[in-house]
């Protein structure tokens, strides 16, 4: 049996970003602070993250072990060469260790005789970004804030999705608080699966996740 967490992060991301926008969706009155919803948020934006590294390392990790490269094989539309590139990279990087995710993306596009993605555009920018944001959070550094003096994740992220409800009109800073609500972490599912299917539509390979989206599972997280 071979397991593929990909997967499981992809579709937590998405029921936890369901979870914080059913506490947005019943929110009334004045602002106020809610640990589950920011716990929603933060864990949903970190396993759509993480479902962006998982997946393609699940894939360079079945071209070394000649995994799936057969029949209807997660990899097997991929050509002998391409497979073989990517395991010797894989071997060469520590497996993967010494690469960003996304530089493991546009090595597997070429690999396969595909240009990579342009990384001044969209899918790649909203990617990138989920990425820089996941990182920030995983080795946070507290910081004064000002609601009138933004700092570098209001300049960044501002504009890319809806305000957190819950803490509309209370003055706080815009990060965290307006930002870490049901649009961001909505962003980042969307951000980590629309760059995924982009990669894995070039390649013209189903991956785990792509195959359990078909079967049906991520049309039932809300009611998990």
């Amino acid at each position: 049996m071979r397991g593929y967490f990909s997967t499981y992060f992809l579709w937590s991301a998405q029921h936890l970003s369901g979870l914080a926008g059913k506490i947005e969706a019943k929110h009334q009155g004045g602002s106020r602070f809610d640990i589950a919803h920011r716990a929603y948020v933060l864990s949903a934006i970190q396993s759509a993250a993480t479902f962006l590294e998982a997946m393609i390392n699940e894939l360079y990790q079945d071209a070394v072990d000649g995994h799936g490269v057969d029949g209807d094989g997660y990899i097997a539309p991929l050509s002998g060469d391409a497979r073989r590139m990517m395991a010797e990279l894989w071997r060469g990087t520590d497996e993967g260790s010494k690469l960003r995710p996304l530089d493991k993306y546009q090595m597997a596009l070429v690999f396969a005789g595909n240009n990579p993605l342009p990384r001044g555009a969209q899918p790649f920018q909203a990617a990138s970004l989920l990425v820089s944001v996941r990182n920030a959070l995983a080795h946070y550094q507290p910081e004064d804030l000002s609601a009138d003096s933004p700092n570098q994740m209001e300049k960044k992220l501002r504009g890319k999705f809806a305000d957190n409800v819950l803490m509309a009109g209370s003055g706080n800073p815009w990060w965290p608080d307006l930002a870490l609500g049901h649009g961001c972490s909505e962003w980042a599912y969307q951000s980590a699966k629309g760059f995924a299917d982009r990669v894995v539509d070039q390649l013209g390979i189903r991956p785990n996740y792509r195959r359990h989206e078909q079967a049906g599972w991520f049309a039932s997280t809300e009611d998990a």
